[in-house]
């Protein structure tokens, strides 16, 4: 059975406030230039084209994914929704020697920035923008004929975790780290990028569901942890019929 598409709210002022408050205790530090790092490995299919070419990064945070990006030979614009962000971006940038720019703006009002790039990236961020269509096509017009997009996502195709994400998280000791607007990326979205772009696909970078549920449930027990690390490593390599199930996935596309 289709699963509706969920209606999604715009960020909030309350959700901003949030991710402010996540951004103030920040101290910049030496970024690793070194592609093989989990944190970018998702990069990988373009860091040998970036030397050079115009990136957009949606959603910046701390700035890190920009600076490494930076570090690589691009020539790197980030936008995020908050000032914190924005603001340790460029502290980041300027403790690492690169050069990149940022400017506080909704990834969903991408078409004010005027530019076209030549990729556009980023991590846990598609899953914020809303309208999503409406977005998929301003994202369509920043983008240079033959440009590629590449975004590290969760996602809501596994219905155990969103529905411990929706009655259990926040409540009776389970822990909440994101904002009270962010639903999980739905396959209604993917749909809206294939409209838009050619070339679109989907990879599983892991298995992630049981570690998931442990880092919530038994975050004080570091052996449970690892056991259910070990399980959802198990899974990917052998029980691979599952692994669209996984909270984590890689989307790319072209133009």
């Amino acid at each position: 059975m289709i699963q509706p598409p969920i209606i999604k709210p715009r960020a909030t002022s309350q959700s901003i406030a949030f991710w402010e408050g996540h951004f103030n205790k920040f101290t910049p530090y030496k970024v690793n230039s070194d592609i093989n790092r989990e944190d970018y490995s998702f990069l990988k299919p373009i860091i040998p084209g970036i030397n050079g070419r115009k990136i957009l990064e949606l959603g910046c945070g701390n700035g890190d994914m920009s600076v490494f990006m930076a570090l690589n030979g691009g020539i790197v614009h980030a936008v995020d929704n908050t000032q914190g962000g924005v603001r340790n971006t460029l502290a980041l940038a300027g403790y690492n020697g690169v050069n990149v720019s940022a400017s506080v703006m909704d990834a969903g009002d991408v078409d004010r920035l005027g530019e076209r790039y030549d990729f556009v990236v980023g991590k846990m961020v598609l899953h914020h923008i809303e309208p999503f269509r409406e977005f998929a096509a301003k994202l369509r017009q920043c983008m240079n004929d033959g440009a590629t997009g590449l975004f590290y996502e969760n996602s809501s195709r596994n219905r155990i975790l969103i529905f411990f994400r929706n009655h259990l998280v926040g409540r009776w000791g389970v822990p909440k780290y994101g904002d009270n607007v962010e639903i999980p990326l739905e396959d209604s979205e993917i749909d809206a990028l294939r409209e838009n772009f050619s070339e679109v696909s989907i990879t599983i970078p892991k298995f992630v569901f049981f570690s998931m549920l442990g880092s919530y449930i038994f975050r004080k027990s570091k052996g449970l942890q690892s056991f259910f690390r070990r399980l959802d490593e198990f899974f990917y390599r052998r029980v691979k019929i599952f692994n669209r199930y996984s909270y984590h996935q890689v989307v790319m596309f072209r133009r």
